[in-house]
């Protein structure tokens, strides 16, 4: 079993124990050598450590709203890589997001955010609207869908601009993975 496919077993674990209600009481402070980098929304709901039923240290954990692959973003997960070591990179998308929400909001009604910040954010996400549209996904879907794709768009953005993060993907020393919470079970769905 390689590195990414041990830690991947890992989150999974760790989140049927958060999901079943079996949470550690003290979480002990660690040295930083995280098993993998997460990649995922700002939400408060949407902490990865709590989630996976990890500790401090045990996760590098990189959020930002709509967990969109902003340079930043990518700059982060290369860090991770490259300085950290770690073998398994996490793109966390979460249901009921409110940035996808916005995303989906201003490319209805055509009208922009109120901040050039939140409107980087959501033309980051707005690609993978008319695709979903296209497809004639029923409007109670939409945004779960949109979340699902959006988090999908990410992995695929971080390697494909990435030539650090590209070249261990295509090398076997870095695995990219998709996954979505749901927020009311506390469940996460890994899109293997």
């Amino acid at each position: 079993m390689t590195e990414a496919a041990i830690g991947l077993d890992r989150l999974q674990r760790g989140n049927d124990r958060y999901a079943g209600g079996d949470m550690p009481v003290h979480m002990p402070i660690r040295f930083q050598r995280p098993f993998a980098a997460i990649v995922g929304c700002a939400d408060s709901r949407v902490c990865p450590e709590l989630i996976f039923g990890l500790g401090q240290g045990d996760i590098f954990v990189i959020r930002v709203a709509g967990g969109i692959a902003s340079g930043s973003v990518i700059g982060s997960v290369e860090y991770a890589i490259a300085e950290l070591g770690v073998p398994l990179v996490v793109v966390l998308g979460h249901r009921d997001c409110g940035a996808v929400q916005e995303a989906v909001a201003s490319w209805t009604t055509g009208e922009a955010a109120p901040s050039s910040g939140l409107n980087t954010i959501i033309r980051a996400i707005q690609p993978v609207l008319g695709p979903l549209l296209d497809s004639g996904c029923p409007a109670d879907q939409f945004v779960d869908r949109a979340v699902t794709a959006n988090s999908l768009k990410v992995a695929q953005d971080l390697v494909a601009k990435s030539a650090l993060i590209g070249a261990h993907v295509r090398q076997g020393t870095v695995r990219v993975e998709t996954a979505v919470l749901d927020l009311e079970t506390g469940h996460v769905r890994f899109l293997l």
